[in-house]
């Protein structure tokens, strides 16, 4: 593996040099993969004939010839990777460029964008696994590989930003050590006012560097909302759009080819509105409304399921209900009032949260057997926080730029605007941690952080139109509703949203929605039930929003179920407990200062949480049959001490993470109900079947495994043995070791009782 890690590196270095003089002392060697790729094999073709005209020796491992390289010819993806690791020990080639093969430590993967609020070309700098053991020597590494590939892109000297993880400024003060050595770093200068080559989510979206190094993008749930913007941009553009704003009918636009001013006249545009600022406006609230499922859903949702049904998203629901309520549809012929989107936006995306997480089912251990609820707290509550306060600020862009215009009458309108949702976001934090501090004896934090943002959902549909004293009343409404809200959907219908998406995003939105009805200036042209306008207001608000909660329950309700039969909604359970990040995205981790580790869920799964899964795939058939293993005798007995005292056994078990279930099952399936689970790290020194990376043994590591331990006494010592074999059993290394010890006395502190009668239950 060393040796594999230098010869990668070298090459790295060969290449870089190359690049910089012009000159290459020899012609590198790279191999191109053909199959396995979701581009497919022309895709590499394209690529290898690029390189061999800029001098590199180029062979491709796949199926396609070419007069400008070599041709390895394979048959499927198997023999591909096979070749090429046969090619790399031998030397045949000095590197490949492949896909979705299973990396070991020591890779970086560089990767081009488009950034979305410039549409500038960015080298994201990442990792695979990881580039190295150590976070700090993995970014440098990433950086290094990144400038290669900019490079080798034609962008002679690239600008390098670091995104601002930890451990940033002391990659940065190790790149600069670099630079004053020789090495040609150019850095990138933030946005920010402050500068710096330490970068923010705004040069994210801005592409204010042409490489931007990162530890590992935070895996899954990233990806997920990532895709939201990129998949919802050009569905919005080419289909959704025409839907939403065309001139059909009440019902329906129509779609009169790609967005722009062209295809559909400019009758929709506010005055002084260009098109294309209409556009991009539009767009962002529709991967708004998408984006919000993806909370709800979390960590147990196949990725590309999540984006078919975010593209449906994007595609029909949302520019259908959208055009009801903004595009000249019945909603708004109505007198249907939604300033900013509490009901086009956010409830949209809430309904389809709910809808989603109620076929997708709770995540593994959510729920005892009982049915209580168990709380999993969120990993990193700081960048939880950090997300509520730029959502926060940028809420003002969302409800006063929806006055579309600055100027004269408007700048008034603005000004209460920001008014209004500032006031509304302000009380209903007050509230929420007022009555969750006399409710809980203390004040929740994530609960007051899901407050902000419900009091910005709620008055999102009023703003305009309310006064502040109405406004902070709609505040102190959310307040109260978002933990009720979350409280009920949690415990009382046993619905699993891990964000409480459902909580702010859905019932906010109907209450927004609502409160339009009831505390309307008659600004919007009506007012409501309590300023004086009687209940007219109030009816429309709630035939709209009741249309719309309809019209996205039973569509999506449809998209899901198709989804859930045809390629799957829900990962496995294998997939699940690994976590999303490892089997969707090879990450190994997506927080680089933790080792990977059970959640607190596993900690006190049981067989009968298995029940919440949707799909469980089974384990993999052993590769030696069971009856053909080692046999090691035990040579522990259940005899009773010289004494007559019944003889207690502790029993240790370590395993695999991923096998927990199968063991507390099989231990239950024989009456062991009491069990102690801890998560470990560990190596061992097995000389039974070994396995092979590259044709050679894998190196002894510190793996992440569980140790289960039990106390028996009324159970046999024998009984306990045999079904952890049978339930851990594959024959690969890491099945895992049985520990036995004899236990002189046990105290059960409540009531203090001893011995046998301290092991068995009330």
């Amino acid at each position: 593996m060393a040796q594999i890690e230098k010869m990668i590196a070298k090459t790295f270095m060969d290449i870089a040099n190359g690049l910089e003089t012009g000159s290459f002392g020899a012609r590198p060697r790279i191999a191109v993969t053909g199959l396995g790729s979701e581009h497919g094999e022309a895709n590499s073709v394209e690529a290898a004939v690029l390189a061999a005209d800029r001098g590199v020796d180029v062979t491709l491992i796949g199926t396609a010839e070419n007069e400008k390289f070599n041709t390895v010819k394979v048959s499927d993806e198997d023999e591909m990777y096979k070749e090429m690791e046969k090619m790399l020990d031998s030397g045949d080639i000095d590197g490949c460029v492949t896909m979705h093969y299973p990396f070991p430590i020591g890779v970086s993967t560089v990767g081009r964008v488009i950034t979305p609020g410039k549409g500038r070309q960015m080298f994201i700098a990442n990792t695979t696994g990881t580039s190295a053991a150590e976070r700090i020597e993995a970014m440098i590494r990433n950086t290094i590989a990144g400038i290669i590939t900019a490079k080798a892109c034609g962008i002679k000297n690239p600008t390098v930003g670091i995104l601002n993880v930890d451990g940033a400024r002391q990659c940065e003060g190790a790149l600069k050590e670099l630079q004053a050595n020789g090495y040609d770093i150019h850095f990138a200068e933030s946005s920010r006012a402050d500068g710096g080559c330490v970068m923010r989510g705004n040069d994210l979206l801005v592409g204010a560097c042409d490489v931007m190094v990162t530890d590992s993008l935070t895996g899954n749930i990233l990806m997920k909302n990532l895709m939201d913007f990129c998949i919802g941009t050009p569905a919005f553009w080419l289909v959704g759009f025409g839907i939403m704003f065309g001139a059909g009918n009440g019902f329906f636009g129509r779609i009169g080819g790609i967005a722009s001013e062209a295809n559909y006249g400019s009758a929709m545009l506010p005055d002084g509105v260009p098109f294309w600022a209409f556009l991009i406006f539009q767009t962002v609230f529709c991967a708004t409304s998408a984006t919000i499922v993806s909370g709800a859903m979390a960590e147990r949702t196949k990725f590309s399921s999540y984006c078919v049904y975010s593209l449906m998203i994007s595609l029909v629901v949302y520019p259908i209900s959208g055009h009801w309520i903004w595009g000249g549809g019945f909603i708004s012929q109505m007198g249907f009032h939604d300033f900013a989107g509490s009901c086009a936006v956010h409830m949209v995306g809430g309904v389809a949260a709910f809808i989603g997480a109620v076929i997708l089912g709770p995540r593994i251990g959510k729920y005892s057997k009982s049915g209580k609820s168990k709380a999993i707290p969120g990993h990193n509550l700081t960048v939880g926080a950090l997300g509520v306060f730029i959502l926060w600020f940028c809420w003002f862009g969302f409800n006063g730029a929806s006055t579309v215009s600055m100027e004269g009458d408007a700048i008034v309108t603005a000004g209460k605007i920001f008014v209004t949702t500032n006031l509304a976001a302000a009380v209903a934090t007050i509230t929420t941690m007022i009555f969750t501090w006399i409710k809980y004896k203390k004040p929740d934090v994530s609960m007051t952080l899901n407050a902000s943002l419900a009091g910005l959902v709620a008055i999102t549909a009023p703003c305009d139109t309310v006064s502040p004293v109405s406004a902070a009343i709609i505040g102190i409404v959310a307040g109260i509703l978002v933990v009720v809200g979350v409280e009920f959907i949690d415990q009382v219908l046993k619905i699993d949203d891990p964000v409480g998406a459902c909580g702010v995003h859905m019932l906010n939105g109907m209450w927004g929605t609502i409160a339009v009805g009831l505390f309307s200036d008659g600004t919007c042209g009506e007012k409501g039930l309590f300023t004086g306008g009687g209940a007219h207001l109030l009816g429309i608000q709630l035939l709209g929003m009741v249309s719309v909660i309809a019209w996205v329950a039973i569509t999506m309700t449809i998209v899901f179920q198709i989804i859930k039969h045809t390629i799957g909604l829900r990962a496995s359970e294998q997939e699940e407990i690994l976590g999303l990040d490892v089997t969707e995205h090879g990450l190994v981790s997506s927080y680089a200062d933790f080792a990977p580790a059970m959640s607190q869920a596993m900690l006190s799964y049981t067989k009968d949480d298995a029940k919440s899964v949707v799909k469980v795939d089974k384990s993999t058939e052993p590769v030696v049959p069971v009856e053909k293993a080692i046999k090691v005798e035990s040579y522990a007995t259940d005899a009773p001490s010289a004494d007559g005292t019944p003889k207690m056994t502790k029993v240790a078990i370590i395993c695999k993470q991923q096998k927990l279930n199968d063991l507390i099952t099989a231990l239950e399936d024989i009456d062991v109900t009491g069990v102690t689970v801890t998560n470990v790290l560990g190596c061992g020194m097995q000389k039974g079947q070994p396995e092979y990376y590259r044709g050679a043994v894998v190196e002894t590591n510190l793996l992440p495994k569980v140790k289960v331990e039990v106390v028996i006494c009324k159970v046999p010592t024998r009984a306990v043995i045999d079904a952890a074999k049978a339930a851990l059993y594959t024959g690969h290394i890491g099945d895992g070791k049985i520990f036995v010890y004899n236990i002189e006395n046990v105290v059960k502190i409540r009531t203090n009782e001893e011995g046998y009668d301290a092991l068995q239950d009330d």
